[in-house]
This record gives structure tokens, sequence and C-alpha cells, in this order.
């Protein structure tokens, strides 16, 4: 303990001395006070905190003593701002601050600093699998040791999908329509208030809709009791066992969005050889799909049920698409249809009598290389060496065994009448690059009446289904007009009335059906078509001529004509259908009016060049009608100034030609007669007196309008002959092989006849009935022939043109044009209309095509040395029994 005293007396060495030892007259060092630690998150800032006191003037000098490198607002204040730096990893610094006054007294204090890492924010993101097409939410789990500033979805890989959210935790979306399970992949940023950023790469799986359907039926044929029966949906394979009698059922699955797949039932009997094959075209709901989850569903939606028959008659269709589809089966139902209209009716019962025989007869091998039916039936060349085969070891086996099956309702598909069409368009097979043709129109009303339209009549009838057959009475007798080849038998003409016929250059005769019964047995349903057995109750009339030798007036015939035909039960869903828009211009239609042929005016359907303004007027160039037109649900109605009136649907299209089916309405507004043709746009810059018409050297004009079906193509290839032409392995006629040449000095020649096979063409050039000559006028090009017997300088037929448009074709340059044929007996008469105004399909073709030489190149040959096209063989274009008179 120090005492100070205060003595007058004291000497001045005394009072030094106190003041050192801090007597109460010297000064303390500065009181200072400051934080110990503090905590700062790197690159943030804190304050100081802390005091200083003195009663003398002080300063303030902060140093670091350790650790990384702080930066301070102010090392001479009591509380300065620190800034953490960046580090890899928390670290501690140790601050010093000493406080010195005048008196150069100090205190000092420390500083621990403990820089804090920041971490980046965590992101979570684990998505269940979500249902396609219904709204789907992600939420992402987002934490961070400070706060998150910014988020950010994007998608990057999978179907694109609109999101919304993309800058919270929780995006909504869409999900796409997927026919498979399907992955979404999103990338989410999450930054904090740090700026520092995280990312993951989420996924999250879309599930298909998948309907389940059941398909059941019956196998029926020999061999096939408990077989093994597989459906092929999307290359998925659904296997069930049949049971004694065939019957089986299979729960097959579809993805909501491929509805219009299209299935494969096969049947597997007892061997390999025994091979049935069935399509089922597409899969349909009770009420359209909207969205339906694995639990629940929304919308009332349910599967129909499928049924089918696994038979000789489905594997004879399934066999002839695949064939006409190049091998491929169609695995959509637009290319099932496309296919389908290209099968001829009568070669699929043909083929299905083959299956049928093959199945009931083992003892008939395969030929070489084939293993089942159903392969045998799908390889034309195969299939038409065992049909040859075994119609001439069992002639009658063939014809029976078709009589069999559309007589057995197992085999068939009787109809119902919830299965029976109201409408049905009854058009030919059309090839690939033609459209469908001629035809008739079926309407079956719920009342039991309906009727039938031909080209000639409307024809009304009773119907009634009788053992799943629809057998139709007519109560206005149906009548249709012909002009074929006479033939000894046909409507009872004699071999004399033939030879009458001949001397006197007739080669065709008209002939009136009159049809008073109609049975119709459908062997199979299509997706697009149903294929019928028709069976006409008919008398055949011959209209007289009169000859230099006499009248030919045969006593006429009764025929039980029974015909396979496919009637078409809808529109193709590849058409364009008629429009405002795809109206207005020129088109090439069908008409009905009457020409002046030789035995007075014929009204029937002929070639009419329409024009239609677009103010709904329009006018007929060719028969200067003039009309008003509109169009409600695709049906073009026009309306002539008389108040007869045409109605026209698109049924299917190929390129820019229109297969339109045409109704003709009488004043009386009843329907008189129907008729599918070419329908299209014409070129209305293109004329025949461009001289474009004029062949080079070698090349002719062959027709091809007549030639649209498919037995006589193979591969692209026209057929000199083909079908029943060809049998035996000869060519007995040539029956494609028509048309006309066009020299630039205004001759020509018909085309038509050759000699030999190979074909020699060198009769055509100097045959005089073939020579021609043409003329340019109206717009029209006319060639004539000297053909009148009475005087063989003048011309007895003249042939006209008017060119409609032009395309490139199958065989080379195609020319579309109206045409129309007059024709006269003698030289001293009046020319009358022989071919009524029409559409006519002429393709610049050379006649080498024809002689394929060796020395050209397979490509430039054009068809086989042999000259047929490899058709399906048809043993019976149809079965008629007749009686006369």
């Amino acid at each position: 303990m120090h005492y100070c005293f205060n003595l007058k007396a004291a000497a001045l060495l005394s009072i030094t001395a106190t003041l050192a030892l801090g007597c109460g007259s010297s000064d303390p060092a500065p009181d200072l006070n400051v934080v110990s630690a503090v905590s700062v998150k790197e690159r943030r800032s804190i304050e100081i905190t802390g005091s200083v006191s003195d009663r003398n003037s002080f300063t303030l000098e902060w140093t670091q003593t350790s650790g990384p490198v702080l930066e301070l607002s102010s090392t001479s204040v009591i509380n300065p701002t620190l800034t953490a730096p960046s580090v890899d990893s928390d670290q501690t610094a140790v601050l010093q601050v000493t406080a010195t006054n005048t008196k150069g007294k100090t205190s000092s204090a420390t500083v621990t600093v403990s820089i804090v890492n920041n971490t980046a924010p965590e992101i979570s993101a684990d998505f269940a699998p979500i249902p396609e097409k219904l709204q789907a939410s992600l939420q992402a789990t987002i934490t961070d040791d400070g706060t998150v500033s910014s988020i950010a979805w994007e998608q990057i890989a999978g179907p694109a999908v609109e999101l919304e959210g993309t800058t919270t935790e929780v995006i909504t979306f869409t999900a796409p329509a997927v026919t498979e399970l399907t992955q979404l992949t999103f990338r989410i940023t999450a930054t904090d208030d740090d700026n520092e950023s995280s990312q993951v790469t989420a996924h999250v799986d879309v599930e298909p809709n998948l309907l389940a359907f059941t398909i059941s039926g019956k196998v029926v044929g020999l061999g096939f009791a408990e077989s093994q029966v597989t459906a092929s949906v999307n290359g998925v394979d659904y296997t069930s066992q049949a049971d004694e009698a065939g019957a089986f059922e299979l729960e097959v699955l579809v993805d909501d969005d491929l509805l219009n797949s299209v299935a494969v039932v096969t049947a597997l009997g007892e061997n390999e050889r025994l091979s049935y094959k069935a399509f089922v075209s597409g899969f349909r709901l009770e009420e359209v799909v909207v969205a339906q989850l694995q639990t629940a569903s929304l919308g009332n939606t349910a599967p129909q049920p499928i049924t089918l028959t696994v038979s000789p008659v489905s594997t004879a269709l399934y066999s002839l698409i695949v064939a006409e589809n190049n091998g491929v089966i169609p695995a959509a139902l637009e290319q099932l249809v496309f296919v389908e209209k290209s099968i001829d009716p009568q070669a699929l019962i043909e083929a299905a009598a083959i299956a049928k025989i093959l199945t009931e007869n083992p003892d008939i091998e395969l030929p070489e290389g084939i293993n089942s039916i159903s392969e045998l039936l799908a390889n034309t060349a195969s299939y038409n060496q065992l049909l040859e085969e075994v119609n001439t070891n069992n002639p009658g086996l063939v014809a029976e065994s078709i009589l069999s099956i559309s007589e057995d309702a197992e085999l068939i598909e009787p109809i119902e009448v919830v299965s029976l069409s109201p409408i049905y368009f009854q058009t030919m097979s059309a090839a690939t690059g033609f459209v469908p043709r001629s035809g008739e129109r079926w309407q079956f009303n719920s009342d039991g009446t309906g009727n039938r339209a031909t080209a000639f009549q409307n024809a009304t009838f009773n119907w009634s289904l009788v053992n799943g057959d629809v057998v139709v009475n007519y109560t206005e007798l149906l009548k249709s007009t012909a002009f074929p080849a006479p033939r000894v038998g046909l409507a009872g003409l004699t071999q004399s009335d033939i030879d009458k016929l001949t001397d006197s250059n007739i080669f065709q005769i008209e002939v009136t059906y009159t049809t008073t019964e109609s049975r119709l047995t459908r062997l199979i349903g299509g997706a697009l078509i149903d294929t019928f057995r028709v069976r006409d109750k008919t008398t055949a009339q011959m209209v007289p001529i009169l000859t230099p030798q006499g009248t030919v007036d045969p006593v006429g015939e009764l025929q039980e004509l029974t015909t396979t035909r496919n009637l078409r039960k809808a529109i193709s869903e590849a058409a364009t259908p008629f429009s405002n828009q795809l109206v207005v211009g020129t088109w090439s239609l069908l008409n009905y009016y009457a020409e002046p042929f030789f035995n007075g005016p014929l009204k029937g359907f002929y070639l009419d060049r329409m024009t239609f303004n677009a103010d709904g007027s329009g006018l007929g160039l060719d028969t200067e009608f003039t009309f008003e037109w509109s169009i409600e649900s695709t049906v073009l109605t026009i309306n002539f100034a008389d108040g007869s009136k045409l109605e026209k649907q698109i049924l299917d299209q190929s390129n820019n030609d229109f297969s339109v089916f045409t109704s003709a309405f009488g004043t009386d507004g009843k329907l008189i007669g129907s008729r599918a043709e070419y329908g299209f746009k014409i070129d209305e810059a293109t004329s025949i007196a461009d001289g474009s018409f004029v062949n080079p050297v070698g090349k002719y004009w062959q027709t091809t309008v007549n030639q649209w079906t498919p037995p006589n193509w193979q591969d692209g290839k026209l057929a000199f002959c083909t079908g029943n032409d060809a049998k035996d392995g000869a060519c007995q006629n040539g029956v494609n092989y028509f048309g006309w040449q066009f020299n630039a000095g205004a001759d020509g020649f018909n085309v038509a006849s050759f000699d030999g096979i190979p074909p020699n063409f060198s009769p055509s050039f100097s045959d005089s009935l073939h020579k021609l000559s043409w003329s340019i006028s109206s717009g029209k090009l006319s060639f004539e022939f000297l053909d009148c017997d009475d005087d063989d300088t003048a011309a007895c037929r003249i042939r006209e043109w008017r060119l409609l448009k032009t395309e490139n074709g199958i065989l080379g340059r195609r020319f579309y044009v109206g045409e129309r044929q007059y024709w006269r007996f003698s030289a001293d008469e009046e020319f009358k209309v022989q071919i009524g105004l029409r559409i006519n399909i002429y393709e610049e073709l050379a006649y080498e095509y024809w002689n394929p030489m060796e020395s050209q190149s397979v490509s430039s040959r054009g068809l086989n040395s042999g000259l047929r096209a490899l058709s399906r063989r048809i043993l019976f274009d149809n079965q008629t029994q007749t009686t006369a008179f």
C-alpha cells in the first residue's frame, strides 16, 4: 500500500517519487471493454461491440494476430465493422485492440473471430411416377444455412411440357401423352443469399394409360382343339389356350393413344402346318377416353369387348392383305384400311377355300419352302401353284369348298342388326395409284325397307334377316344395262345370232338385267369393308338389234348369279372431304343426263366439266346446265334449275384424284341411281392443242383406266395379260394391251393388234383397220378410222379427246382425258354416240416395255419375260346358273 502525503515541508524528490508510484495525482490506463468472441459467415460483415473510456485523450489500434486476413472498416475506432474473407472451411482469426492515452497508459483486449464457411442450398427432388395427360405437380425440398434467394427449374430431356411455377419449389404442368414409360428430366438450381448455387438433375416417369380389352372367339377348323392362341399388339404377345371346342379368351393391354393399332391373332393347331390368322382392326371404347389412372378413371370409359372367328376366311383376308402390303403386316388401322380396299373379294373366298381344303386334307403337300397354311396364302407364287394342282386333281373341289364356306355359319360372320351398316357403298378394288370406281349404294332402313341404287336405277326393297343372311325382296324390280361381248347362251343367244352380229361388225350388245331377289351372306367384316356373297335371281334380256341379215332378238334367260362383293361401310379417313375451299374451281365429275345413242337417248352417269363459283353458283361446261351448290357434313349437293340434284361424297383419295360417289335425284326428289368415279380438279391451263399428245418414236398411249384393279399390276408393273387370260402359263389375248399412237404427221395407229408371244407388234402398223388420222378443233383432239364397210375412204368411227390434266403416272406421262366415241354403220348415215362422255386415263409407254431384251437393264425392262403379272389366280369370277326362257 502506498500513502501520499501533502506536506509543505516535503522535499521535491519525495513528490516526484510519489507520482511515479501512482499516487492520487497520476492517471490510470484506459478503461477498455470489447466482446471477447464473434462469429461471422464468410464474406459477411459484423460490427465489433465494445467501449473505452479514459479521463485523458486516447488512441485505438486494431491489429490481427492470427487467422485468415480480416477486413476492418477502421483500425482506430472501438466498434469497427469486420468483413470475413472467403474460406473453404470454418476458420478462426484473432484481433487485438489496444487503447493508449496521452499519458502513455495502455489497455489491450483480444477478440476471437469464428469465420463460418457458407454451405450452398441443399436440394432434394425425388418424384413418384405420374400418369400421362393429367395435371402434375412436382415439389422439391430446398434448405440453406441462410436464406434461398432464387430457384429455377428447366426441362432438359423428354417430351417438352409447359411449366408453371419455375421460380418456386413447386412446378405444375400437364403430363404428355405417351405410349410407353417415358422419362422427363429437369434441372433445378437454387441460389442462397451468399450467391452460392446448387444444382440437381431430377427425373420423373410418365406412365402410359393402358386399357384392358378382352378378345374372345373361336378357332374353327379340324385340328385346332385346345390350340394355342396368341394376340400380338404393338410388339407384345398375349397367349391363351382354346378349349376343346376352339373357344378362347385373351386379355390384352392397349395404350389409349394407340386404339387404332392392328392386332394379329394367331391360332396354332396340332401341327406346324395348321396356322390360322385374324386381324383385330382397332380397339374401341364406349365413350372417348379423357384420361385414366391405374387406380381410378376420369370419364365413363369402358373398352368394348372384341369377338372374332379365327377361320379359313379370316386367314385368307389376313394373308391377302399382307401379300398386297409387300409382306408387311399393317401396324395401324389407317394402313390396314388402305390395303384392305385393294383385296379382290373373289380372290378372298377362293383363298379361304384352299385353306379349308388343306386343313381337311393333310395328304395334300405344301409347296417346297412353305411350312403353314397362312404362309402359303400370303405367298402368291406358291399359292397359284397349289391352286392349279388342287383344281387339276379334283376340278370340283374348290367350287364345292366355296359353297360350303358360304353356307357354314361357323366359318363366316353372320349379320346381326347391330352389325349391319345402314349404308354400304359397293366399289371394286383399286390398285395402288388408282381410286375405286363403279359401284352401287345399298341402304338398309331400320323399318325393314331399303333401296339399292345402281348406275341406272334405284330399286326399293323390303329386307329381313334369315339365319344370319340379309334377304332382299324388291318392291321395285332392279334393272341394269350392260354392253357385253356376245356369246352363246348370253340372254339366249345362239350361234346363228352371233354370226349375224359378227357379220355386221357388232361386237357389243345391250343386255337388260332384271333382279327380283337378292340374298347377302357376310363372309367376314373388315375395318372398312364387309365382304359378302351376293346371290341375285335375275333375268337377262337382250335389246333387239336390226342387222342386214335380220333382227337378232334372243329369247332371254333366267340366272341365279352369285358374286363376291366388297361393301364399304365407311368413308376412308385418309381422304380429304369436300369443303367450300376445296370445291371452288373446275372439276371433272359425273353428271346425270342423256346421251344420243343408236337406240335413242339414254340417261346415265357421264362426264361433265363442272365449274363451282365461290358465290354458290356453277355451270356444267359440257352440258351447259346451270346449278347452285352447297356443302353440309362433307356432302356436296348440286341443285339444278329443273329441281333435280346430285349428292356427292368423297370415298377415297390417291394423290390429287378422288373417288367420288354420286347419287342422282330426279325432279320429284327420288333417288335415280348412283355410281363412284374419278373426280379431280381440271388443269385449266393445259390444252391438247399444245401438241404434247404426239408420241416420240417407239411410244404410244396405253390405257390404264381399265387396268385400275390390283390383278393387272405386280410391283408397279403392268402385265401384258393377267388373271384367267394367263392361265396354263400362256397368254391368250393380251387383254391389257390397248391404246393409241399419234405421229407428228397427223396420223397414227390403234394399238391393239399383235402376233405371237412375246408379241410382235408389226401387224398394227400395216393393218388398215387400225390406222387413224387426227385433227384438233375447238380444243378437242379427234381421230377417225376408215372402217366403213361400204366405203373404205370414209370414216365410220371417230373418237374425241379433251385434255383435262397431265401428271406423272406409274408408267410414264399420264393424260386424263374426257373421251367420247361416235359410230355409224355406213358412210351415208349420221354419227351416233357409241361411248358416252367419260373419263379415261392414258400413260405413255414404249413398245419395248412388253418385249424385254437381254441387252436391257433390269430396271428398264418393266416386266418379266413371261409378260404375265404375278397376280393371284382366280378360278371363278362368279358362279351363274342359267335357264333359257
